[in-house]
């Protein structure tokens, strides 16, 4: 196992994403140990990971890696939805 990556304890990949939640733009990404979700606005890059078995967190970051927003959620579709809305409020189009 490599340091750093954790898996569920139902032998399911860590936390709450799963491929149903790829939607709306949102592709699924990972390896055997963990999901998450990405999403590009333009050239802002967004991604929802799990943070416990059943939480989760959204980040906004530039294409350099840097931070712009990070926000908990209770889940998948609360982060999807919050995500969208920032990006929309405050992100230019495109």
């Amino acid at each position: 196992m490599v340091v750093g990556r954790r898996r569920g304890g139902n032998g399911k990949p860590f936390g709450p994403v799963r491929p149903e939640h790829a939607s709306d733009g949102w592709a699924l990404a990972g390896d055997a140990a963990e999901w998450w979700l990405t999403k590009t606005y333009g050239v802002i890059h967004a991604r929802i990971n799990g943070t416990t078995d059943s939480t989760c967190a959204w980040r906004v970051s530039k294409p350099t890696g840097d931070l712009i927003r990070e926000v908990s959620a209770f889940t998948v579709e609360e982060a999807k939805i919050a995500c969208d809305t920032w990006a929309k409020e405050n992100l230019p189009p495109g």
